[in-house]
């Protein structure tokens, strides 16, 4: 066993945040308001480790778990009312923030923000990071459907790289959920490629480039970004903007994306030895979706059975994850 396991991607949902947006979700017809309402009654409700901390506490001391870097998962605090969404981040981010001063040994907490209204969400990661003592940020992958390279979101980014904070991207209502709501599709792939496009979004519009001292972690260990790594360039033909122009970036894309961390959170066990081989142990950090996920012994399993020197594996469980964490 590992001398110590920080999990860098773990969930926890106020029950004032689920009683708070419960009508606001039900009574959106949006693609994203039918799709919190199906999370809300199929997913939450049935598993009552997304709001109890007790429960956490039972798996995680079972499984030998130190800490956990609690996040909220979708849906996220993005309401298009701007009081909405800002009293909702409020409820969250102060829950956690109490949690983690109740058991500082046990718990980091990364706050979430009030997209897509910046100027609230800057205010808000002003106080939960200088105020509240939060350690990163949770960031969803797109903001009601507007793209995390949307120029309004660069005030955000530059904040964000002034402080060196620690970024976890995180899945939310995919792109074409409209077209992938039937037989879970969403769930079984929607969420992977949403993580993937806001990665290589970021990348190839320099926001990588203007703020080098964000520390991302992509979730999902990259899946389909590693899966397609020989075409995410642009297939060798220079990738395009959506006017048809040539992107330009000081470096190739890869260089980029060899720098950002990705989390363990993968079933496949074919795409460890891909992600070994493309990014490298010191880029990968231990996270599970937990409570999303059941348990924890089956992530320690897979990284168990990987050709990993023991410091190597010991940055994967924990050392990365102190070092990004750490403020």
């Amino acid at each position: 066993m590992p001398s110590r396991i920080v999990d860098a991607h773990a969930h926890i949902y106020p029950q004032r945040y689920l009683e708070f947006i419960r009508d606001i979700v039900h009574n959106d017809s949006t693609p994203w308001g039918r799709h919190a309402s199906f999370l809300l009654d199929n997913r939450i409700s049935t598993n009552r480790a997304m709001w109890d901390i007790d429960a956490h506490f039972e798996v995680m001391d079972r499984a030998g778990v130190q800490v956990q870097a609690l996040s909220l998962p979708i849906p996220q605090a993005y309401f298009e009312k701007e009081s909405d969404a800002v009293e909702a981040a409020h409820i969250t981010n102060d829950h956690i923030a109490e949690l983690c001063e109740k058991y500082p040994d046990r718990f980091k907490g990364m706050p979430c923000l009030p997209l897509p209204h910046v100027d609230a969400a800057l205010k808000e990661l002003d106080r939960t990071i200088n105020d509240l003592g939060m350690h990163g940020v949770m960031l969803g992958a797109n903001a009601r459907g507007i793209g995390l390279d949307d120029e309004r979101f660069r005030p955000l980014y530059r904040e964000m790289n002034r402080l060196k904070l620690t970024v976890l991207l995180h899945p939310v209502t995919p792109p074409a959920y409209e077209e992938t709501v039937d037989w879970d599709i969403a769930t079984g792939a929607g969420f992977i490629y949403d993580g993937a496009v806001a990665t290589l979004k970021l990348a190839n519009s320099g926001v990588f480039e203007e703020n080098a001292d964000i520390n991302l972690i992509v979730p999902h260990m990259g899946a389909f970004i590693l899966a397609a790594w020989d075409r995410i360039g642009g297939g060798g033909a220079g990738p395009m903007g959506s006017a048809g122009k040539r992107r330009e970036t000081p470096k190739p894309i890869y260089d980029y994306l060899t720098k950002l961390y990705y989390d363990t959170v993968t079933p496949a066990q074919n795409l460890w030895s891909t992600a070994l081989r493309t990014v490298g142990p010191s880029q990968i950090i231990f996270g599970t979706d937990y409570p999303f996920a059941r348990g924890y012994e089956p992530m320690i399993e897979s990284i168990e059975r990987q050709d990993l020197t023991e410091a190597e594996k010991e940055a994967i469980y924990h050392g990365t994850a102190d070092r990004l964490l750490q403020r």
